[in-house]
């Protein structure tokens, strides 16, 4: 990882399916600065690398709010 890159694990409620899996992904993983997202529905997380120099924790969080996850 590079110096300005952070690893976080979200927790995120609402996902039932693998298909919750993929939105989640998808929308966080289009963010700018966002270098790798995995979510797992049956841990209710996502692990996320991203560059903090790009973008911040709190836009990740209302990018996720806005697709309907918490």
């Amino acid at each position: 990882m590079m110096k300005s890159e952070t690893a976080k694990q979200l927790k995120i409620s609402g996902m039932v399916c693998s298909g919750c899996e993929i939105n989640i992904e998808k929308k966080v993983g289009s963010i700018p600065g966002v270098k790798k997202v995995k979510a797992s529905y049956k841990n209710g997380t996502a692990n996320i690398i991203y560059d903090e120099s790009k973008v911040k924790l709190q836009e990740i969080k209302r990018q996720i709010e806005e697709i309907e996850y918490q």
